[in-house]
């Protein structure tokens, strides 16, 4: 067991006295001990973040502080610097909800700075690993490397611009192609609804960073949060890399294996000699076609593997809120606050996998719909091998989303936990700690609005496309 981890929830055991708020000489007791237990994140785990673009930050760590430590953080500089002001004035200026500094963009600190600050219960479960132990860590204890640098933002930012001005442009070249050509209703219909959904991920990365950028003063996490380097690198806190691997092995492996699958259909087609009413005459618009969607396509599974890594670190740690709270029964306080801050990053996934789900669910209604009915027009196309490949990219769509989200909606991991606690309060005898704990979570809860909404929109889109199956391009 490492010395550098000094407080277990997992198991039940504790290494140091567990008090709400501990003092200086406690914290820095075992500072020279606690950098040995951090073991770095596969390199995987990067190349994903890269080929997502998801770096925009320099530093992957930031100052993670409760709203209390913040408090009395700012309380220090008021007495250090000499001014006399009130005790109301002692509130910091650049208030942070989170706690953890996802929008900030002040230097890292190092990881002796992180183990010598002065810190409670609530700053530690920041800290958490996937055994609940408080393993604090710097850039470097991460193994991220050269994947991260000075220059990754400006790539980033320049990747997810020019592929979306260039889906955009593929749009409009491909319907002024199209225009008027009746027996390619079905291709150029199946590939509008294929560029909208690409272009999902890549305008959302952009206002992530945006926003980012813009709210350094006025931090508040949202659903744009998810797609932050500092969040995804605290999720993947919660995932046993060393015991168990990586998680999800075949739906990474689709993910880079099903875009090349349907780069090799295109190619394929556009090389058909009786696709010629479908060729593109320029070679270099044909290059350029076939880029532009195999980097969308292997950009946007790739995301659904961060979906699928947050779902996973979710439901570890909602398991470590619940043994938490069950050995600080004293402390209602703190076990309040942890829950809310659990709650606090989970609404921001929940409300991007709502909104990507409100997106995924009428385009591919509309795109199966409009499949099946042009497909049974029995009309002469002339490339029967177009069906194969658009039933493929539906396939993609659907499964990959909904094997990263684990269905419709992110709520259920929320139900779960609550009726766990329940649970644990009916073993009890529902005693007034539990009882204000469940009451304190009914004041939090997570309403699952978009099942309603997408089967709606699903409905709406089949109906549109039963009746454009009709209709010329």
């Amino acid at each position: 067991m490492s010395a550098s981890c000094y407080l277990n929830i997992a198991d039940g055991r504790l290494r140091e006295p567990a008090v709400p708020f501990r003092s200086e000489n406690q914290q820095t007791s075992t500072c020279g001990e606690r950098n040995s237990s951090m073991r770095p994140i596969p390199a995987m785990m990067w190349l994903v973040m890269k080929v997502t673009c998801i770096f925009y930050p320099t530093h992957l760590t930031g100052k993670r502080r409760c709203f209390r430590c913040q408090v009395e953080r700012c309380k220090q500089l008021y007495l250090i610097s000499g001014r006399s002001v009130e005790a109301n004035d002692y509130f910091p200026e650049c208030y942070d909800p989170s706690g953890q500094g996802y929008d900030s963009m002040d230097e890292s600190p190092s990881l002796r700075e992180h183990l010598q600050s002065h810190t409670c219960l609530l700053c530690d479960s920041y800290w958490w690993n996937h055994n609940g132990d408080i393993c604090k860590y710097s850039d470097k204890n991460t193994g991220v490397g050269r994947w991260n640098h000075r220059g990754s933002w400006l790539i980033s930012i320049t990747v997810l611009f020019v592929i979306t001005c260039m889906n955009i442009y593929e749009f409009v070249r491909f319907v002024q192609f199209n225009k008027g050509k009746s027996n390619s209703f079905v291709f150029a219909l199946s590939y509008f609804i294929l560029l909208i959904e690409l272009s999902f991920y890549p305008v959302v990365s952009m206002y992530s960073k945006f926003r980012s950028s813009s709210q350094c003063n006025v931090s508040r996490a949202t659903w744009s949060t998810t797609l932050n380097t500092r969040f995804i690198v605290k999720r993947l806190q919660f995932i046993d890399f060393e015991r168990k691997g990586i998680p999800g092995k075949m739906l990474l492996f689709l993910c880079f294996a099903w875009p090349l699958e349907l780069l090799a259909h295109r190619i394929l087609i556009y090389s058909e000699i009786g696709c010629k009413s479908m060729h593109i005459e320029l070679s270099f618009e044909r290059f350029q076609s076939l880029t532009c969607t195999f980097v969308l396509m292997t950009m946007w599974a790739n995301f659904q593997y961060l979906l699928f890594l947050c779902r996973v670190s979710f439901l570890r740690q909602f398991q470590l809120v619940r043994l938490f709270i069950n050995k600080h029964q004293r402390d209602l306080d703190v076990c309040r606050q942890v829950i809310w801050s659990v709650v606090y990053d989970f609404n921001c996934y929940r409300k991007l996998v709502y909104i990507y789900m409100m997106m995924l669910l009428p385009f591919s209604s509309w795109a199966v719909t409009t499949t099946v009915c042009m497909h049974y027009k029995n009309e002469n196309y002339p490339c029967k091998s177009v069906f194969p490949m658009i039933w493929s990219q539906v396939v993609m769509f659907l499964g990959l989303s909904l094997s990263a989200t684990g269905g419709l909606d992110a709520t259920y991991m929320w139900d779960q936990f609550r009726q766990e606690v329940l649970i644990t309060a009916q073993n009890h005898n529902n005693s007034r700690f539990w009882q204000k704990i469940v009451h304190h979570m009914d004041h939090l809860c997570c309403e699952a609005s978009s099942v309603r909404w997408t089967m709606v929109l699903s409905f709406i889109s089949s109906f549109v496309a039963i009746n454009s199956s009709e209709v010329k391009f």
